[in-house]
């Protein structure tokens, strides 16, 4: 015969299981739900790639030589601050 010490640490024992696995199921919805929120980050900053690349190629084809006056300029930028 069980004592109601033994009954309770069997319940005891039983809810903390529970616990675990109603934990663990919870850790693998997040680490789900972050994975979709990442991916759609990515897939967002992509397009946003495109359509810079979009603008920028449509600009240098309407101004070229303001297009290379302001490469040669960030050239310029760029090579001063790597010779310090």
């Amino acid at each position: 015969m069980e004592t109601k010490k033994h009954m309770h640490n069997n319940h005891l024992y039983h809810d903390v299981e529970k616990i675990k696995k109603s934990l663990a199921a919870a850790a693998y919805d997040v680490k789900d739900k972050a994975g979709d929120v990442f991916s759609e980050a990515i897939d967002a900053a992509a397009e946003k790639g495109e359509e810079l690349q979009k603008k920028v190629s449509t600009y240098t084809a309407k101004k070229p030589l303001q297009s290379l006056g302001f490469a040669l300029l960030a050239g310029a930028i760029i090579g001063y601050w790597f010779r310090k």
